[in-house]
């Protein structure tokens, strides 16, 4: 991984954003991240320039990737975010990392997850927080503008303790702790073709995820999007995906696009799934 050497590490972590992939690689002493593709709005976290156009840069683990700009967090308690909707209380662009406030303000953040233009952040207690834009009623539930530049709560009735969050280009989802998934905004949701705009959430039936009278423990332990697509990963290892299929990005073996999560054939145990705008990375562990 590193340029003229003979260097192997093993990737514990990728994603996918528009025309960039990111992924991290991790020693007993230190985590970094690697970043190759599109640079020239500073999606990989430095300032472009002619000298670093083709370089690769290591840098802090990201949960998930965006299209136009990036959250990334140092510490337990501190969110810093780059380049465009960042959630720093103004509108003008940020080509580096700048820690952010609002309601998250001395809040001890747990996951981050940002795509589009709209970024969600869960604390170590379960709340849920976001900014960025909302054409799509993201953020509705704390205001009507379809804009908002500094991070809020959002209180989420019947929702528990939020334990994960996901954010795609028109819809997010969240998890909680007992594994079940609630989605919301506009696209395909995952519960059918008649479902495709909500501005609270919606709890995808843990039938669709494999519970059953024979199943009753299955509970989905990861949940991701892309930019109109969704994937949940079980703990049982089984990986379920909807939404648009563009270009067969959702690995089922036709081009349809899926209202209802289905179950994708892997040879192996999911150990983590990225989605990027049209196509899907999966990090599987072997059975044999």
């Amino acid at each position: 991984m590193r340029e003229g050497e003979r260097h192997v590490a093993k990737i514990s972590s990728a994603a996918c954003g528009y025309g960039f992939t990111l992924m991290a690689s991790s020693t007993k002493d230190v985590t970094k991240l690697w970043g190759m593709g599109l640079n020239k709005d500073s999606q990989l976290g430095f300032q472009r320039t002619q000298h670093s156009r083709s370089k690769i840069r290591a840098g802090l683990l990201l949960p998930s990737s965006p299209l136009r700009y990036i959250v990334i967090t140092e510490t337990p308690d501190s969110v810093f975010s780059c380049f465009f909707f960042p959630g720093l209380g103004h509108h003008n662009i940020s080509s580096c990392p700048v820690e952010v406030g609002g309601d998250l303000a001395g809040v001890e953040v747990q996951q981050i997850s940002s795509y589009g233009d709209c970024s969600l952040a869960v604390s170590r207690d379960g709340q849920l927080f976001g900014w960025g834009n909302s054409e799509y009623r993201q953020l509705a539930s704390v205001s009507e503008s379809t804009q908002i530049n500094s991070p809020r709560r959002l209180p989420l009735k019947g929702c528990g303790k939020v334990v994960q969050a996901a954010c795609g280009g028109t819809q997010v989802a969240v998890l909680n702790e007992k594994g079940q998934v609630f989605v919301w905004g506009y696209g395909i949701l995952g519960k059918g073709p008649k479902l495709s705009e909500s501005s609270s959430p919606e709890m995808i039936p843990s039938s669709l995820f494999g519970r059953s009278e024979f199943s009753p423990s299955v509970a989905v332990v990861q949940i991701r999007c892309g930019l109109s697509h969704f994937a949940a990963v079980t703990d049982g290892g089984e990986l379920f995906v909807w939404g648009k299929n563009v270009r067969g990005c959702l690995g089922i073996g036709k081009r349809d696009d899926q209202f209802f999560p289905w179950r994708v054939t892997v040879p192996g145990q999911v150990v983590d799934v990225a989605c990027g705008v049209d196509h899907m990375v999966a990090l599987v562990k072997s059975l044999l």
